[in-house]
């Protein structure tokens, strides 16, 4: 794949573009779990499809092993309360998708396989 992509001659600034997604799909599993988790990363951005504070805490858990809302905070600038503001409305986009089958706040493990597309 990444041959292929060479070869195509790409410009410059698509070269980082699909250089990323390439990079995103091998980590991800494949095509199909990128698309999934894909379309999972856009119900966290805002509606002008910036990646705002709910994608990022989302990126740490699913990125960072064993990171407490603490860590989280201090790493992102906010406090432990925007957090856990946060992981609530990571729990209800999931719950939704899940149809309401999630009670409360979503633990680290879901929310990581929620947003890897598994």
């Amino acid at each position: 794949m990444l041959m292929r992509y060479r070869q195509s001659h790409d410009s410059s600034e698509m070269h980082n573009a699909g250089f990323w997604e390439t990079a995103k799909k091998l980590k991800l599993g494949g095509p199909e779990n990128y698309k999934v988790a894909m379309s999972r990363h856009r119900k966290l951005e805002s509606a002008s499809g910036e990646k705002g504070n709910t994608w990022l805490v989302a990126y740490c858990i699913a990125n960072s092993a064993a990171l407490t809302r603490q860590d989280i905070g201090e790493k992102l600038g906010m406090s432990i309360d925007g957090v856990k503001f946060h992981k609530q409305k990571i729990s209800s986009i999931i719950s939704d998708e899940y149809g309401n089958n999630i009670q409360g706040i979503a633990d680290d493990g879901t929310i990581t396989r929620w947003f890897l597309g598994l």
